[in-house]
């Protein structure tokens, strides 16, 4: 495969599992409206130096390790359609800022959300009601100096949700 730049079109609803597992090609990525899931280590070590989602993005699942251990250039602004967040989904991943669309649909993270990422800054969803799993939610981030946590957040914040982020020094509520 030779390519410079995917596109996954409208037709298709769901990337697989293992779809670009390990890839070792250098590769931009557009994901079209129609697509709803990202499977399992769908991209898994992969480089991608660009994610965009097409602005009427119908995601609303990332599975688990769908995007583990990318290195973006750009920033990552996740569909405001997402509804459910896999373990690992950015894990060991990194880059500038990862944020979700105004209006995000995602109310809860669980366990392992953002875990050991090189991401400089995370701005949770701004319908986000909770912080879940009884574990690390946000952890080990060696890059991470801003965290935005949004005003929808309805239950207390456990002791260990965000833990281990070394160069963390500011959060905003």
């Amino acid at each position: 495969m030779n390519f410079s730049k995917l596109t996954i079109p409208s037709c298709v609803t769901s990337i697989g599992d293992y779809f670009l597992y390990d890839s070792n090609k250098t590769f931009d990525v557009e994901i079209g409206s129609g697509v709803i899931s990202i499977g399992k280590y769908a991209f898994y070590h992969a480089t991608i130096p660009t994610l965009t989602f097409t602005e009427d993005s119908s995601l609303t699942t990332t599975k688990e390790n769908s995007l583990y251990s990318i290195t973006f250039e750009n920033d990552i602004v996740l569909p405001n359609t997402i509804t459910s967040w896999g373990k690992y989904t950015l894990s060991k991943s990194g880059g500038k800022k990862v944020s979700f669309q105004k209006g995000c649909n995602l109310e809860s993270m669980g366990s392992y959300a953002f875990w050991t990422t090189k991401f400089t800054e995370l701005e949770l969803p701004d319908g986000l009601k909770t912080l879940s799993g009884n574990t690390y939610v946000i952890k080990d981030n060696t890059e991470l100096t801003r965290i935005w946590i949004p005003k929808s957040i309805t239950t207390a914040i456990p002791a260990n949700a965000i833990f281990g982020n070394g160069s963390l020094t500011t959060i905003e509520l």
